[in-house]
């Protein structure tokens, strides 16, 4: 508090003029001398407290604790939700996943991924000409070799899509939950972060007062 750093400066004065009792000018001036060393190394003092305060506050954006956990939760709710929708429709995708790898039939509506919906549907009008044609053509006829690969083809990028989609579904579960898992680790680190906090403001106070109390002892000597 500024009492608590005048009585600071109060004493350091009569603790230095005490040693000093000589004649009023000799004693006059090198209290003076004495303040100005006090005031520089209260100067380099004061100015290291704001950095370390500044720093602080820009590296944990702690201006306010309340806001910032407000912020936290905040953030916290948004990916809560999105990990659950994620976590629907790969569950979705998981009840489907088996059938799709078997190259079994689906509804197109049963998963909303438009470029796998749309490799079914070409695979079941594929499909659905291959057996037009069975009555006309033998499997060996050029049509339905032709017919076969193009339906192997979509096969093939079924799968290949169902593996990435899997791969994708995890990889979000995962990103969401470690970031969910962050945040919770990042609130219980703010009541320790606000304690420094607060150490750093009180040691800047200080520093502040004792150099304002110097300047105008020094003002008042000369």
């Amino acid at each position: 508090s500024a009492k608590r750093a005048t009585d600071f400066v109060n004493e350091l004065l009569n603790e230095y003029q005490v040693q000093n009792i000589e004649d009023n000018s000799r004693q006059l001036k090198e209290t003076i001398e004495f303040i100005e060393i006090q005031l520089e190394k209260e100067k380099i003092e004061l100015s290291q407290a704001e950095s370390e305060l500044e720093l602080f506050r820009s590296q944990n954006l702690l201006f306010n604790i309340e806001k910032k956990v407000e912020q936290i939760n905040k953030q916290k709710d948004d990916l809560q939700i999105e990990l659950l929708s994620v976590t629907r429709k790969n569950k979705i995708f998981n009840s489907i996943k088996e059938s799709l790898l078997r190259g079994e039939s689906i509804s197109t509506t049963s998963f909303d991924d438009t470029v796998l919906n749309d490799l079914i549907k070409q695979l079941e009008e594929q499909r659905s000409l291959q057996q037009e044609l069975s009555a006309k053509y033998t499997p060996k006829h050029k049509v339905m070799i032709l017919l076969a690969e193009k339906i192997k083809g979509l096969e093939d990028n079924i799968i290949k899509n169902v593996k990435n989609i899997s791969v994708s579904f995890n990889e979000s579960i995962n990103s969401l939950e470690t970031q969910i898992s962050e945040l919770d680790k990042e609130i219980l680190r703010l009541p320790k972060l606000a304690l420094e906090l607060a150490r750093l403001e009180r040691l800047f106070d200080l520093k502040e007062s004792v150099y304002k109390a110097l300047l105008i002892k020094y003002n008042d000597s000369t």
